[in-house]
């Protein structure tokens, strides 16, 4: 979206793997925020988390989103 500024600064790491391991903790920490504020159900979270996994051993660049926000890699 033109003009879009980020709620949080990017950031910038010298690996993929860096990069990927940031993005699958900063996903857990949200879903369990999530989680915790009760807007996933158990399933839902359950879902989530083998999602989150699944990225966990991807070697390319990915994006995902959760709640309200789109977590991504670029390399």
């Amino acid at each position: 979206m033109p003009g879009y500024l980020p709620e949080v600064e990017p950031v910038e790491f010298d690996s993929f793997k860096e990069a990927k391991k940031y993005i699958v903790e900063e996903l857990f920490r949200y879903m369990h925020e999530l989680y915790d504020a009760g807007e996933l159900d158990d399933g839902e979270a359950e879902q989530t988390e083998i999602e989150i996994l699944i990225l966990k051993e991807l070697e390319y660049d990915f994006n995902f989103r959760l709640g309200n926000y789109i977590f991504w890699t670029l390399s």
